[in-house]
């Protein structure tokens, strides 16, 4: 997150999927990086939920374990970036620049 905040980025950080599924269907989002290990909800079933709320934002899906059912289920629910851990910060803001480099071109 202090990477993102360097580099001029709004960083919102939710605790759990309900507190972040609350937040989504009360404010716009640029990205979501969304985490597959979740209290509450299974990042799959927060993605789900998410694309019922917002069809169009690009969500980066982080995960340690690449060939999960999770991850398995969220590919039923639309396209999104998949993050593998360990990754970097370059690797993290590589992400929002490739996000906003759509956004700017009209491709959101």
């Amino acid at each position: 997150m202090d990477s993102l905040e360097r580099n001029g980025c709004q960083v919102t950080a939710m605790s759990n999927s309900l507190e972040a599924l609350e937040m989504v269907s009360r404010q716009h989002f640029d990205l979501i990086f969304l985490d597959l290990a979740m209290p509450e909800l299974d990042g799959s079933e927060l993605f789900r939920r998410i694309r019922k709320i917002d069809k169009q934002v690009p969500i980066a899906i982080i995960t340690g374990y690449p060939d999960s059912e999770l991850l398995k289920k969220a590919k039923e629910h639309g396209p999104f970036m998949i993050m593998i851990k360990p990754f970097t910060s370059d690797e993290i803001l590589q992400a929002v620049n490739t996000f906003g480099q759509q956004s700017t071109n009209g491709s959101r």
